[in-house]
C-alpha cells in the first residue's frame, strides 16, 4: 500500500487524468464487446444452422434424357456402271466438299462410253432433220393440235388423280396415327391408375399400424400415472407431457415420495384413507411408500437409485414412448401423402392427355365426304376428256401421211432418250461427293470390278449431330417437337451445347417392363469442336423457366407438408411463419407468400441439411430417377 502511495504521488496531475481515460476507455470497450456478443443474432442458432437472406432468382422445370451421339446422313457410294476402278483419291477420315471427286473409272471404259455419246448425237440430229421436213407440211398442222391435246389432257388427269389419292391416304395416315395415340396414352391412364390404387392401399397399412403403436404407447402412458399415482388420465390428457401434468395436478413429486407426506398425514398403524381434495391416491402413494422393498424416489436426474424405483423417470420413459410414435405417425402421414399426390398428379394428367387424343381421333373420323366427291368428280371429267383426245389423235393418225409423222417422232425419241442414258453414264464414271463430310470407309481399290457389291465408299456428314435417346412414359407427354435443350457430354465436361427436339417415337420401345419411348434431338455444334459418333451425352429438355421469383433453399423448409414454414430471424428473435410454396428444384423452393426480399431465413448448415430436410425435400420437388430424369415440379403450396 505504501509502494502505491508512492508510485501515485510522483505523477502529476495531467498524466493522472489521462491513466483515467485510458482506463473509462478500457471499461466502455468491454461493455459494449460482450454487450455486442450478448445481442448478436447467431448467438441463436444452433452449432449446425446459418442464416441465409431470401432473394429473387431464376428457377427451371426440366427433364434430363440420356443419349448417344448419332450422326444421321450416311450414304454408301458405289458405281452404277460396269469398268475398272482406276484411282481412288481419298482415304479414311478425309473431309471432303459437296462436288469432289472420290474415286474414277478405267480410261477404256469412259472412250467407248464417249464413241457412243458421238454416234448418238448424230443419229438425233438426223431424226430431227427428218422430222422436220416432214413437219414442213400444211397436213400436219391439225396432227400437232392434237397432239398438244392428249399431252395437256393427260397432265390434268394425272393432277387430279393425284389430288384425290392424297387425300385418301392422308386421312388414313392421320386416323391410324390418331388411333395408336390414343391406345397408347389409354394404357398410360390404367397404368397410372392401378398405380394410385397400390400407393393408396400401402398408405392405409402403415397407418393403421402406425396408429395401433401410438394406441399402445399411451395405454402404457396411462397405466403408469395409474400405477404411481391412481390418477385416471382423460383421452385430451394423455396428449400432454408428464411436466404439465404434474403441473395442472399440483403434485410435486419430490414432496410426495420423498419428503413423505402421506405417511405423516397417516397414523403409523392404519391405511390412510383416500383424500378426495388431492387429485392423487392416498393409498396408492401409501402402498408404494410402505410395500415397495426397494427405494422409491419421486425425482432422479441421475436415474433409477440402486435397487430402486423412480416415479419421473417412468413417467419421462412411457411419455418418450408416446412421442415417437407419434412422430412416427406424422412422418408416415407426410410420406404417403406426398406418394398419393404425386400419384394422382399422375393419372390427371394421362387422363386428360388420353381425353386430347380420343377428340382429335373422332374429329378425324368424320369425313370431308363434300371434298372427296368434289375430287372424285374431277378426276372423272379429266378421264373423259383424256379419252377423247386420244379418240381423235387415232382417227388423226390413221391417215397415211401422219402415221408416217408419228413414226419419226418416236424414232426421235428413241434416239434423245438413248443420248440421255450415255450422257449420264459418262457422269457415273466419276464417284462424287453427294454433300460435304467425312469419308468414314473406303471398300474400294484401283483395278476392283466396279460392280462388286462391296465396292464402295462411306460418307457421312458431321456437321448434322443428333442424340438419341429414350424418355420415361411419365415425362413423355409434355414434350412437344422443337422444344429448347441443353445438351452436356461426358467427354466435354466444361461445355454446354444447344438443341432442340426434332422427333418423339409414338411407339413404346419399352422392355423388362420399363416404358419408354424414343427421342431425337438435333444438336448444335460449334466448329471449333469435334464429336464422335457413340459418345453419351444427357440433355436437359426445359418444360418452364421460372425468372425473377422468390426463393429459398429447400433445406429451410420445416414444418408438414399440409401446412409448411420457414424460420425466420427478426431482430433479437426467431420467428416460424408459414408460407406458401412454389415449384421447386430439389435445391431451390419458390415461396409464393410467406416472407418477402431479403428475409433472414433459418436454414442447416450443408452437412446436416442433407439428413434433416431430404425428406422434406421429397415433397415439394420431382427429382426424380429414372430412364429420363426429371427436375424441377412444385409441391403442396401451403397456405
Amino acid at each position: 500500500m505504501k509502494f502505491t502511495q508512492l508510485k501515485l504521488a510522483s505523477f502529476r496531475a495531467w498524466q493522472l487524468i489521462v491513466l483515467l481515460l485510458i482506463f473509462s476507455g478500457a471499461a466502455l470497450v468491454s461493455y459494449f464487446y460482450y454487450s455486442d456478443g450478448n445481442n448478436n443474432p447467431g448467438s441463436l442458432l444452433a452449432e449446425d444452422e446459418q442464416l441465409i437472406t431470401a432473394r429473387l432468382g431464376d428457377l427451371r422445370d426440366y427433364v434430363s434424357v440420356s443419349g448417344s451421339v448419332v450422326f444421321p446422313i450416311r450414304e454408301e457410294l458405289s458405281f452404277d456402271i460396269t469398268g475398272d476402278v482406276a484411282n481412288v483419291f481419298v482415304e479414311e477420315g478425309d473431309f471432303v466438299k459437296l462436288g469432289q471427286k472420290l474415286a474414277d473409272i478405267d480410261v477404256m471404259t469412259r472412250v467407248e462410253i464417249e464413241k457412243s455419246i458421238a454416234d448418238s448425237a448424230v443419229k438425233v440430229s438426223d431424226a430431227k432433220d427428218a422430222l422436220q421436213i416432214a413437219l414442213d407440211d400444211p397436213d400436219v398442222l391439225q396432227y400437232a393440235k392434237s397432239l398438244e391435246a392428249v399431252a395437256r389432257t393427260e397432265l390434268l388427269l394425272k393432277q387430279k388423280q393425284d389430288t384425290l389419292a392424297e387425300l385418301k391416304v392422308k386421312d388414313k395416315q392421320e386416323i391410324t396415327d390418331a388411333r395408336l395415340d390414343a391406345a397408347r396414352l389409354e394404357q398410360v391412364h390404367q397404368n397410372s391408375i392401378v398405380e394410385l390404387a397400390s400407393v393408396e392401399n400401402d398408405a392405409e397399412a402403415k397407418i393403421i399400424n402406425a396408429k395401433e403403436v401410438l394406441e399402445t404407447n399411451r395405454t402404457q402412458y396411462l397405466d403408469t400415472f395409474r400405477r404411481w399415482l391412481g390418477i385416471e388420465l382423460t383421452k385430451p390428457e394423455l396428449t400432454l407431457n408428464p411436466t404439465t401434468l404434474l403441473d395442472n395436478y399440483q403434485i410435486n413429486l419430490n414432496q410426495l415420495f420423498e419428503n413423505r407426506d402421506v405417511l405423516s398425514n397417516t397414523s403409523s398403524n392404519s391405511t390412510p384413507i383416500d383424500d378426495p381434495l388431492t387429485p392423487w391416491n392416498e393409498v396408492t402413494v401409501y402402498s408404494w411408500l410402505s410395500l415397495y422393498p426397494g427405494l422409491v424416489k419421486g425425482i432422479c436426474p441421475d436415474g433409477a437409485p440402486f435397487q430402486g424405483v423412480c416415479a419421473s423417470k417412468e413417467f419421462d420413459d412411457a411419455w418418450e414412448q408416446v412421442s415417437d410414435a407419434v412422430e412416427e405417425l406424422d412422418s408416415i402421414n407426410l410420406s404417403t401423402s406426398k406418394n398419393i399426390v404425386k400419384s394422382q398428379q399422375a393419372v390427371d394428367k394421362a387422363r386428360k392427355e388420353h381425353a386430347k387424343a380420343k377428340e382429335a381421333l373422332d374429329a378425324l373420323l368424320i369425313l370431308e365426304p363434300l371434298e372427296l366427291a368434289k375430287a372424285d368428280a374431277d378426276v372423272k371429267l379429266a378421264s373423259a376428256n383424256f379419252e377423247d383426245a386420244k379418240r381423235k389423235l387415232i382417227e388423226i393418225e390413221a391417215e397415211p401421211d401422219n402415221f408416217d409423222l408419228a413414226l419419226l417422232r418416236a424414232k426421235l425419241n428413241y434416239e434423245e432418250k438413248a443420248l440421255i442414258d450415255f450422257s449420264t453414264q459418262l457422269e457415273n464414271t466419276n464417284l462424287v461427293a453427294p454433300f460435304s463430310g467425312t469419308v468414314d470407309l473406303v471398300s474400294m481399290n484401283s483395278g476392283d470390278r466396279s460392280n462388286q457389291a462391296n465396292t464402295y465408299i462411306e460418307l457421312v456428314d458431321t456437321s448434322v449431330v443428333e442424340i438419341h435417346g429414350s424418355v420415361d412414359e411419365i415425362d413423355v407427354l409434355p414434350l412437344k417437337s422443337g422444344m429448347p435443350v441443353v445438351i452436356s457430354m461426358t467427354s466435354l465436361p466444361e461445355r454446354q451445347f444447344d438443341g432442340s427436339i426434332k422427333r418423339i417415337g409414338t411407339a413404346s420401345n419399352g422392355q423388362n417392363n420399363l416404358v419408354t419411348f424414343p427421342v431425337e434431338i438435333q444438336m448444335t455444334v460449334p466448329s471449333n469442336i469435334v464429336v464422335r459418333e457413340g459418345l453419351t451425352a444427357t440433355v436437359d429438355i426445359v418444360l418452364e423457366e421460372y425468372r425473377d421469383v422468390l426463393i429459398v433453399p429447400t433445406s429451410s423448409i420445416s414444418g408438414s407438408f399440409v401446412a409448411p414454414t420457414v424460420r425466420v430471424m427478426v431482430g433479437n428473435s426467431i420467428l416460424e411463419r408459414p408460407v406458401r410454396l412454389g415449384p421447386s428444384d430439389d435445391f431451390w423452393v419458390i415461396i409464393e407468400r410467406g416472407i418477402t426480399e431479403g428475409d433472414r431465413v433459418i436454414m442447416p448448415e450443408p452437412a446436416s441439411a442433407n439428413t434433416q430436410s431430404s425428406g422434406f425435400r421429397g415433397l415439394i420437388g420431382r427429382g426424380s430417377s429414372r430412364g429420363s430424369n426429371r427436375g424441377g415440379g412444385s409441391g403442396n403450396r401451403g397456405n
